[in-house]
């Protein structure tokens, strides 16, 4: 975790979920089973720029609740604060 937040890159599996998520839009179908991302349909962004900020929403939830990087975070507040 600590080298995503230093270099300010979403984790992985954020991304997965939501390119999948953008996948199945283009193609007009549906997943099966839970994702970490959730499309809300209410949301009148665009769905990269929503789904970024669900993204970057839970990413940061998970670098305060993770018991690891105690020194990273002593350096950079959270995610999106690197730059």
């Amino acid at each position: 975790m600590p080298a995503t937040v230093i270099c300010d890159w979403v984790p992985i599996k954020y991304y997965l979920a939501a390119k999948a998520i953008m996948y199945t839009k283009k193609k007009n179908t549906t997943l099966i089973g839970p994702t970490i991302l959730q499309q809300d349909p209410k949301k009148t962004e665009d769905l990269w720029t929503a789904l970024g900020k669900e993204a970057l929403t839970k990413w940061s939830k998970d670098y305060e609740s993770c018991i690891h990087g105690s020194w990273t975070k002593t350096l950079i507040k959270g995610p999106g604060y690197a730059g």
